[in-house]
């Protein structure tokens, strides 16, 4: 599916439902300098990698594993030694994959808070208005 979305000066960005146009309500797009941008998203709204940046990431994780098991294994050195580097490796590839799990969770929870903190906001200020 794709969305086009328009990034306004304030930040924010708006989309009209019904055309899919990415103007704000009564205003133009030439008034309010909007760049509009088209974003490949599922049917969630979350925005995915193409296949071939998946393809080059996992091929390249491969072929540094692969190499660095080579170089290990082809080391001149006694076999207690190459085992551990062996575990010493696996450990860090171990650990690379947990914080980049710890990082995406951490980016995801702050996306949430950011987006209940939006509604809180627009919440505030139509209340403001209305008064």
């Amino acid at each position: 599916m794709r969305v086009f979305v328009a990034y306004v000066p304030s930040g924010r960005r708006r989309v009209c439902p019904a055309t899919g146009s990415a103007t704000a309500p009564g205003r133009s797009r030439y008034h309010l300098n909007i760049i509009p941008k088209v974003i490949d998203m599922n049917e969630h709204g979350i925005q995915r990698d193409s296949a071939s940046w998946q393809f080059f990431v996992r091929t390249s994780f491969a072929v540094s594993v692969i190499a660095l098991t080579i170089g290990i294994y082809f080391l001149p050195v006694i076999a207690w030694i190459k085992g551990y580097l062996a575990m010493g490796s696996l450990f860090a590839i171990g650990s690379s994959f947990t914080l980049a799990k710890t990082v995406r969770d951490e980016h995801e929870a702050k996306k949430l808070i950011n987006k209940i903190s939006e509604v809180k906001t627009e919440r505030i200020l139509k209340d403001f208005e209305r008064d």
